[in-house]
Formats: structure tokens, C-alpha cells, sequence
């Protein structure tokens, strides 16, 4: 909409102002959408138009509307970074919506105190607002506002380093999403991307970018779109396709281009020319970000200015320019200077506008004479800098001067000494910790594992078990009775110790459902089971549980029952391998997943057939020949292949394929592998 068209509005709501016996509260609130109207294009218009309305004689009897007011005054100051008047806006606007008991805008004034806050870098003060938002939201059951709130919620605890919340938050809002066709979904998946790739998963954090682009528009959402394809480039580097990574930049640059976006086009050449240097094709990186230096825009954000200049110098570093590398080095410290005192101006000045209207002309010339001492404290710290580096250097000096000589008169050999003592400590200590893990290792197998009875109820029956550590999280459990004979597989939360403790507990639950409770039906088993465990578990906000597989074979019928949380059953036969999947929720998860009960699968047993069940470390299992994931695919491959074995060598086959895909690589999680016979 141009100014002409605001204009045509603005007028229109003038002549309905000139109306005949127009009541007070209409005319306030016409005001009001005049007031919003030009808020859109012109922000100082709106800035005086809000004043006098606040002038109106009975303007505070209508808090609603005060409310509202204030919340676009606060919106205008947020934007012009002025955000000490901003906060106190959102507070006012917060207050009058109390006093109306208008809960959306007591939404909407939280929401912006949050933002505020979290522009100021103060991130507890933000959570404060933003959790007192989320109350609101959820009582009201606002789904697409609860998505905006985690949004912003990920996107502090994420600065605070908070990752374990903040990945708990991103697959609270990822259920959610799934249902809705809204930009605020868009963002969850894309935030889970960022989740993702902080935990070295680039390649699953490329699909759920990808599932982010679904939301967005090139055109509508042409910031937020190309922000994404931009951070998919990171996710392809990491992933060790730097050719992909170099095309999507590419395909942006010309997004840039022919939408003549200034500010994007420099910053994908940016990205292109680090990745180029990092690639090993420095000079061809290092022209474009010189041309990126060249050409930037006057707003660019001064991290991303500190990012550009260290890539120059780290380009010239490779081709070994030295003089050049010096030579940006001390542009770079310059620079640096310069925002210093950049930034010590524009606290003067928030100060000075703050008391503008004020007439106080002796502490506005304070003022000026502390910006003044400012700069000549930072002039004065500059040069106590460099005196500092260069006493540092000397002291460098006499202490490698001083060491050299200890050294030859018999430091070494002291040195020596304690080193060798200090080995014998950790020596010690590590035996210690080895005999313990060992004698842990001996109590849950003791606990837990029945291998003569799993040989004993299934014909064929072979296993094959690997722990990351000495004990384990995966753990397999049987019964039978005169009419059924069950099998489950459970990898519990973690693994080591963390996981052993959990399948004591997990195995002592099962004997009690099947034995106790007298259940006989898989899906009632885990139902059951996922009911106890939490009654088990004090903490309700605990994030521990288990995936499981369960079967159960009734001996006069030979039909097999499953039901599985996150877990499958394959079913091999003649080369040919059939899936039964369970359920997609894991065991034991917290109160958003009542309600839920997991599901049952019948499958008529031949005599021919192999059942088999596994744990997630086999498929997740990254190979050193491709830094990739095994995958659900190439497991079926191996299932195949291992059950033409004779049932004597099967483990022995399952480790081999193991130990081949693994190479070098640091086995990640437990592994177990359950199969047999009917």
C-alpha cells in the first residue's frame, strides 16, 4: 500500500470522525485505527498521532484501548533500538490490559516485553515474560500462538546454551506442527535443523530444513526462505558436500540478483568465499569476499563485518601473504576501534533522548563531558593496550629465558619425575574404575540377561550384544508359560551406567506386569508397562523411557503377536524380508502423550520364517568409508545374508558386517540383536 492509498483510508476515517453524535469510545477507537493505519509506513506520524490521542480529555477510562496504544508505541521504539522506552511501553500496555482483562492483549504485551529483553541481550528477564505468555497460551489451547512461543522460547535458551531445553522445546513444538499449514510450523522444523546440526547430524538436519522450505514463499517470504537455504549450505559443508553447498549458494546469488537485494547478495558471497577458502580454493574465495568488502552495504551488522575481515586475513594467511595479512589485521583492530567508540556514542545518545524533553541543560552538558571522557578513556585504553602487549612480550621472553636455563640445570629430569608419578596415579585410578565398571558389568548380566532360558522357548535362537561400555542400555527379557512364550527387546534412555540403572528397573517392571498383572497381550503389556514406569519415575519431568519391541507366540495356534514403541519386527523368509512396525512414541514419555495406547500386529508363524528384532546402534552406526549412517536398508541386507548361516555362526556374522561398516570409528550407542525360530 503506497502513502496514497493511506491517505484515501486516513481521510475516510476522517469524515466518519465528523459524523453527528458519534459516542466517545467510537471516536477514540477510530483515532486508535488511524493511529495503526499509519503505523504501517510512516512510524513518527503514528508517534504523534498516539500523542494526542493520550492528550483526550477521558482517554484513561478505556484501558483497552490505552492497552493497544501502547503496544504500538512500544512496537516503534523497539524497531528505532530506542529499548529503554520500549520496555517501559510493553510495561504500561501490559498494565492496562490487566486492568481491561483483555487476555490476548495481555498476550500480545508479554510477547513484546519478551522481545525487548531479548534484543538487550538480558535473557533471563525474557524468559520471565515469555513463560508467563506460555501459561496464557496453553490454558487457552492457542496452538499457532504456542508454536510462535516456543519459536521465541528455542531461540533464548539457545543463546544461553541451554541445549538440553532447548531441544526439548523444538520436539514439544515439532508434534505440533505437524498439523498445521502456518509459517510458525515452518519455523519449528527449521529450528530443529539448527538442533540437529549442533549435534553433528548435518544429514538429518537437511531433511528438516528441507520440511521448513514447505512453509515459506520465495517471494512472500523472501528473507525467511533464503535465510533457510543459506543455513542448508552450512548443513551440506558439514555433511562433507561441499559441491552441493557451493550450488544452493549459487541458486541464492541469483535470487539476490534479480530481486537487486543488496544486503543478501553480499552476504552470500560471503558465505561462498569462506567456504571456497575453507575448501582449499583460497583465491578464488578470497576475490569474492574482497569484492563482498568492496561493495557492502551501509547497514551490515558489525559481527558480520568481524566475520568478513577475519576470512580475509585467513585467506591471505593460506596463500602466505604475510604483509597483506598484516596489513587487514590492523584494518581489522581499526575497525573494532571505530565501533567501540560507535557504541559508546550511541549510549550518550540513548541517554540524551531519554531526557530531551527535559530542561535540565547542566546535566545534558554531563553528559556531553562523560561522552568526551569516554573517548579519552578509550583512547587512553588503546594505547595502555599496546603497552600491555608489549610488557607481556618481554615477560614471555624472560620466562622462556628463565626455563631454558632451569632446564639445564636439571628441571628435565624433576620434570620428569613428577610426570611419571602423576602416570602411576591415573594408572591406579583407572584400574580401580575398570574393576568397579567390570564387577557392574557382572551384577546386571546377573540381573537381567537369560540366555539359557532364550535358547530354552525359541528354537534357532541367536543374539548378538555389544555395549558402547561395560554395561549396557539394550537388554533383552523371556518368559513362557504352558500356552504362550514372549520375547521383548528394550533399549532404554542412554547407555553406560545411566542405561544399565534404567534396565534393572525396566526388567523388574516386566516381570511384574506379565507375572503379577497376568498380561498376555503385547499391547497391553506396553501400555501397561509405560503406566508403571512413570509411577516408577518420581521426577514427571524426567526425560527417560525406552523404545521395545515385544512378541508373544501362542504355542496352539502359532500366531505371533507385536507391538512395538519405536522398535519393528522383520520378518525373514526365502530371501525376502516383511516389517512390522510398531508405534512412532517411545515408552514412559510425559503427560502430552496420554491417551495414546499402542497397537497390536497378528502375523500366522511358518516354520520357515526367522523373526528378528534389534536396537537402534546397529542402523545408526556411521561407517568410515562414508561418514554416513548404516541405515534400516542395509541392515535388511545383513539380516538376510546372516540368517542363510548356520544358526552357530549368525553372531559371528553380525559382528563381522559390524566391525567392516565401523572401521576406525568410535562405536556410538549399545547394540542388540535378537532372532529365532517358532
Amino acid at each position: 500500500m503506497g502513502f496514497a492509498g493511506l491517505e484515501s483510508q486516513e481521510d475516510s476515517l476522517l469524515r466518519i470522525l465528523r459524523s453527528e453524535n458519534l459516542p466517545e469510545k467510537r471516536v477514540f477507537e477510530i483515532k486508535l485505527e488511524n493511529i495503526k493505519l499509519w503505523n504501517q509506513k510512516d512510524p513518527k506520524k503514528s508517534l504523534r498521532l498516539s500523542d494526542e490521542l493520550l492528550e483526550q480529555d477521558n482517554i484513561n477510562n478505556y484501558p483497552k484501548i490505552l492497552s493497544e496504544l501502547y503496544f504500538i508505541r512500544s512496537a516503534i521504539y523497539r524497531k528505532r533500538m530506542e529499548l529503554n522506552i520500549a520496555r517501559e511501553s510493553g510495561v504500561i500496555s501490559h498494565e492496562y490490559a490487566l486492568k481491561a482483562l483483555d487476555t490476548p492483549r495481555i498476550q500480545a504485551a508479554l510477547l513484546s516485553l519478551g522481545g525487548v529483553h531479548y534484543v538487550k541481550n538480558e535473557y533471563d528477564s525474557a524468559l520471565f515474560y515469555l513463560l508467563q505468555c506460555l501459561k496464557i497460551n496453553e490454558i487457552r489451547a492457542d496452538t499457532l500462538g504456542l508454536l510462535n512461543l516456543r519459536h521465541n522460547l528455542f531461540l533464548i535458551y539457545s543463546k544461553t546454551e541451554n541445549k538440553l531445553e532447548a531441544e526439548r522445546i523444538c520436539k514439544e513444538s515439532l508434534r505440533m506442527a505437524s498439523g498445521f499449514n502456518h509459517i510458525y510450523a515452518g519455523a519449528c522444523f527449521f529450528d530443529y535443523s539448527t538442533v540437529l546440526s549442533s549435534k553433528g547430524q548435518a544429514d538429518s538436519a537437511i531433511y528438516y530444513a528441507k520440511r521448513a522450505l514447505e512453509y515459506y514463499h520465495p517471494e512472500k517470504h523472501f528473507h525467511r526462505y533464503y535465510g533457510i537455504l543459506t543455513s542448508m549450505c552450512s548443513y551440506y559443508h558439514e555433511n562433507g558436500d561441499a559441491n552441493k553447498a557451493v550450488e544452493l549458494l549459487d541458486s541464492c546469488l541469483g535470487a539476490s540478483v534479480s530481486s537487486n537485494h543488496v544486503r543478501l547478495n553480499v552476504y552470500i558471497k560471503f558465505l561462498k568465499g569462506s567456504l571456497l577458502i575453507e575448501s582449499g580454493k583460497v583465491k578464488l574465495g578470497l576475490d569474492l569476499l574482497l569484492h563482498c568488502f568492496k561493495n557492502r552495504p551501509g547497514d551490515i551488522h558489525h559481527d558480520d563485518m568481524i566475520n568478513l575481515y577475519s576470512n580475509i586475513i585467513k585467506g591471505y594467511k593460506r596463500l602466505h601473504q604475510s604483509e597483506m595479512a598484516l596489513k587487514w589485521s590492523e584494518k581489522y583492530i581499526e575497525f573494532k576501534d571505530s565501533m567501540n567508540t560507535v557504541f559508546q556514542n550511541q549510549q550518550t545518545q540513548e541517554l540524551l533522548e531519554k531526557y530531551e524533553s527535559s530542561t535540565k541543560d547542566k546535566e545534558i552538558l554531563i553528559l556531553k563531558q562523560q561522552n568526551e571522557l569516554q573517548q579519552a578513556k578509550l583512547k587512553n585504553a588503546n594505547i595502555l593496550k599496546y603497552i600491555n602487549v608489549a610488557v607481556l612480550l618481554a615477560l614471555i621472553g624472560f620466562v622462556i629465558v628463565f626455563v631454558i636455563i632451569r632446564k639445564q640445570k636439571g628441571l628435565l629430569q624433576n620434570q620428569n619425575t613428577q610426570i611419571m608419578n602423576q602416570s602411576q596415579a591415573i594408572e591406579r585410578q583407572n584400574k580401580r574404575l575398570t574393576e568397579s565398571l567390570g564387577y557392574a558389568k557382572w551384577i546386571q548380566q546377573a540381573l537381567v540377561y537369560s540366555e539359557e532360558e532364550f535358547h530354552k522357548n525359541f528354537k534357532e535362537a541367536f543374539s548378538y550384544y555389544q555395549p558402547k561400555d561395560f554395561v549396557s542400555g539394550d537388554f533383552f527379557w523371556t518368559f513362557s508359560d504352558h500356552k504362550h512364550q514372549m520375547i521383548a527387546v528394550v533399549d532404554c534412555t542412554g547407555h553406560g551406567v545411566s542405561g544399565a540403572f534404567l534396565t534393572i528397573l525396566t526388567n523388574n517392571l516386566l516381570d511384574r506386569v506379565v507375572k503379577e498383572f497376568g498380561l498376555v497381550e503385547p499391547e497391553m503389556i506396553l501400555n501397561t508397562l509405560s503406566r508403571e514406569f512413570r509411577r516408577s519415575i518420581k521426577d514427571l519431568e524426567a526425560h527417560v523411557g525406552m523404545e521395545m519391541g515385544i512378541c508373544v507366540l501362542e504355542k496352539d495356534t502359532g500366531l505371533v503377536k507385536f507391538s512395538g514403541a519405536g522398535h519393528s519386527l522383520f520378518i525373514i523368509n526365502a530371501g525376502a524380508v516383511k516389517e512390522l512396525k510398531g508405534d512412532y512414541f517411545s515408552m514412559g514419555e510425559a503427560n502430552y502423550l496420554k491417551g495414546q495406547t499402542y497397537n497390536c500386529h497378528v502375523h500366522q508363524s511358518s516354520s520357515t520364517e526367522v523373526f528378528v528384532m534389534s536396537t537402534d546402534g546397529f542402523q545408526d552406526q556411521k561407517g568410515e568409508a562414508s561418514k554416513k549412517k548404516l541405515g534400516k536398508s542395509k541392515l535388511k541386507d545383513i539380516l538376510i545374508t546372516t540368517v542363510s548361516e548356520d544358526v552357530n555362526q549368525r553372531q559371528y556374522q553380525l559382528s563381522k558386517a559390524f566391525n567392516t561398516w565401523k572401521g576406525s570409528l568410535e562405536q556410538i550407542d549399545d547394540i542388540l540383536i535378537v532372532g529365532f525360530k517358532v
